[in-house]
């Protein structure tokens, strides 16, 4: 899905996601806004009782510029890797912007997966990482 939305309401509710409390410097410097950079968080789980298979995890991905914001669920929270892997070049193909960089938080689901990191590595991404107490800014 692509999201239609002028700078300041962008900004807001990026603030409002990423549960910011203080007021937001309206320098245009966030990361999602960097060329290359798409920034990933998780959420979930997430009920879904009509398919009776439990729960789902929902991988945001908001790419660079705000050219594009995107979700893929997975049954398992490790799924990011997979989510990543099947949906990157899509996401490069709609918002015509190639990821360079994927930012995310801390989250172990990003820093331990092995095999993650070797794809990004692959591919030419650098990992970047936010500070521990902080969110991507999803």
């Amino acid at each position: 899905y692509i999201l239609a939305m002028t700078k300041k309401e962008w900004q807001c509710a990026v603030c409002d996601e990423a549960n910011v409390e203080k007021a937001h410097s309206g320098s245009g410097a966030s990361p999602a806004m960097k060329p290359g950079v798409y920034t990933i968080d998780t959420k979930g789980p997430f009920a879904v009782p009509a398919r009776g298979t439990g729960h789902r995890y929902l991988h945001l991905v908001v790419a660079p510029d705000r050219k594009g914001v995107f979700g893929v669920t997975t049954r398992r929270r490790s799924g990011v890797f997979r989510a990543i892997k099947n949906n990157r070049r899509v996401w490069e193909h709609v918002t015509k912007e190639k990821m360079r960089a994927l930012r995310s938080d801390g989250d172990a689901v990003f820093k331990k997966s092995k095999k993650l990191r070797q794809y990004l590595n692959k591919h030419g991404i650098v990992q970047q990482f936010t500070p521990p107490d902080s969110s991507a800014g999803v």
